[in-house]
């Protein structure tokens, strides 16, 4: 019986031991992973950076496969991905990015930033009503990002709720601080919403606002309204194909 039970500790004693190198060599080959998924993803945002989309691309893909469920790592490949015109992608990355769990970021923030970027992507397909979802759930996961509220208003200015653009606008403005030229575009937009809205005298005060706010990039700002009158026509004659009347 001694025998027996000293058998079995010992038997016991070595598969604790056997266990334990285990569950450490586990750890450790995990740390590895992450260690070279971090590697891979600095490395795509610095191709990326440098416009080498394609090679950022790849270190993505090798940064997701060893931890696939990494929000951002999708977030970040759909930039590379819709800058590289692969907008049917992009999609499939923003939305694996929007299923995983969102308590695992920060704030938020990065589920709300592919919920933006779904939501842009949809909205240069005038998919209007769904990017505004899109951008309304961004909002919701983390209104601290002013830049859901510009894709909002404008994703309303061509619907035609105005009103409502106007007030996303006027978030947008207050509190875009960095960036002269997006809130040169955030005026000229609000401006053809008070145009549309009959408020002239307020319309051509944005205007001349964003102007001023451009600076050398004035004939920039005046080609991109340019673009948006283009959008709220193109839109106008998708409603009246499909016999929704007109909007504005």
């Amino acid at each position: 019986m001694k025998q027996l039970a000293h058998f079995s500790t010992g038997t016991l004693r070595a598969a604790v031991i056997v266990s334990t190198v285990l569950v450490c060599s586990l750890a450790i080959a995990q740390s590895n992973h992450g260690d070279q998924a971090a590697a891979d993803f600095k490395r795509g945002k610095v191709l990326f950076g440098k416009g080498d989309f394609e090679g950022a691309i790849k270190n993505y893909n090798r940064a997701i496969e060893l931890e696939p469920n990494w929000a951002e790592a999708y977030v970040q490949r759909g930039y590379a991905r819709r800058m590289n015109h692969d907008l049917d992608k992009a999609l499939e990355d923003y939305d694996k990015a929007t299923e995983l769990d969102p308590r695992t970021t920060a704030k938020n923030r990065v589920v709300a930033q592919a919920y933006t970027n779904r939501g842009q992507i949809l909205s240069l397909q005038l998919k209007l009503e769904d990017a505004i979802s899109d951008f309304n759930k961004a909002i919701r996961f983390f209104a601290e990002d002013e830049r859901a509220f510009y894709e909002r208003a404008q994703a309303r200015l061509l619907l035609g709720d105005l009103d409502a653009a106007i007030s996303d606008y006027d978030v947008y403005i207050v509190r875009q601080t960095h960036d002269d030229f997006t809130r040169a575009r955030a005026y000229g937009e609000r401006g053809i919403a008070k145009l549309l809205l009959g408020r002239e005298a307020d319309a051509r005060k944005d205007v001349k606002q964003g102007l001023e706010l451009a600076g050398a990039s004035g004939n920039e700002f005046l080609a991109h309204l340019a673009f948006i009158e283009e959008r709220l026509n193109a839109v106008r004659q998708l409603r009246t194909t499909k016999g929704k009347g007109k909007i504005g």
